[in-house]
């Protein structure tokens, strides 16, 4: 689920820093996650992501993901985006 979660945030934020002139396609070429701790049933999850590139044909992602009920980061997110043109 972490990794749906950083994934899904990378990909809803793409097409809001796609230049002008791309077709609003793209697809994940590259992703790497690092486990630093866990969350139990019923314990509080929040992620941020945040573009580190935003280029004309990728973008670089980093999602922090943690667990809001003992205040712990719980994974490192990477991701890259190709963004597609016609």
């Amino acid at each position: 689920m972490v990794i749906a979660l950083a994934d899904w945030l990378c990909a809803a934020g793409t097409p809001l820093n796609t230049k002008e002139g791309a077709d609003a396609s793209f697809t994940t070429v590259e992703l790497k996650t690092n486990f630093i701790g866990s969350a139990r049933s019923g314990e509080s999850v929040f992620a941020r992501a945040a573009p580190v590139h935003v280029g004309r044909t990728t973008q670089v992602w980093d999602v922090e993901v943690r667990n809001e009920t003992r205040d712990r980061v719980i994974a490192l997110f990477r991701c890259t985006q190709m963004v597609l043109y016609r």
